[in-house]
């Protein structure tokens, strides 16, 4: 008796960036249900991480209210800043969350978005938001992988990790700053992401040595 194939199509039908959808989907709703110019309303509020400034705030996630930690990531203020967000972490959070899983991809981008968010929150205050966070911090994660793992040059073009260098340092040096560029949480993310690259990139050497180790 022959069984049936399953085809190309409906293995990659159940095979989609689930999260990396997800959080999108979430900052589009966000950005059209709120006023993003005149930043105000309850939906505003209510994802910020605190109505306080440093060290007198985080009175709210004190109190419970634990999400604040990461839901600035969803707030956006024109529509270049969450069209830039969107397509870069759509390139970046689609290629990654299919090469560790979308358990694994939701953990990293939550911690990559506490630690962009407090970032920003401690030396700037808690008006700022946006994806770029995580943007930077997939970016760090990506390319530290690949370098220790030895597969950046087969997998991500130069120009690609020029594109967005080239945008990190130009936000450094005022050239964007009538956006209100928030740079703290870029950094934050770039290093976290860096991190916890080198912890994926550590681990992935000592379990290849240890496998080629083993052979007879």
């Amino acid at each position: 008796m022959k069984t049936a194939q399953k085809s190309p199509t409906s293995h990659s039908r159940f095979n989609l960036p689930w999260v990396t959808l997800i959080f999108l989907f979430y900052s589009i709703f966000v950005y059209f249900v709120y006023k993003p110019y005149t930043m105000t309303g309850n939906l505003y509020v209510f994802l910020l991480i605190s109505e306080n400034t440093y060290p007198d705030g985080l009175v709210e996630v004190k109190h419970g209210e634990y999400w604040r930690l990461l839901t600035p990531v969803f707030l956006h203020f024109s529509w270049d800043h969450i069209t830039y967000n969107v397509i870069g972490v759509l390139i970046l959070g689609n290629w990654c969350e299919k090469q560790i899983g979308s358990l694994w991809y939701l953990l990293l981008i939550t911690l990559i978005g506490v630690m962009s968010n407090y970032a920003e929150y401690y030396f700037y205050g808690p008006s700022f938001g946006g994806l770029s966070g995580i943007l930077y911090g997939l970016l760090g994660f990506i390319i530290t992988a690949l370098l220790m793992t030895g597969q950046l040059k087969k997998i991500m073009p130069w120009y690609f990790l020029l594109i967005f260098a080239a945008v990190f340092i130009l936000s450094w040096t005022g050239i964007f700053d009538d956006k209100e560029t928030a740079n703290m949480a870029h950094t934050g993310g770039l290093v976290s992401g860096i991190i916890f690259g080198f912890l994926v990139g550590a681990y992935f050497r000592v379990k290849q040595s240890m496998h080629s180790n083993a052979r007879p």
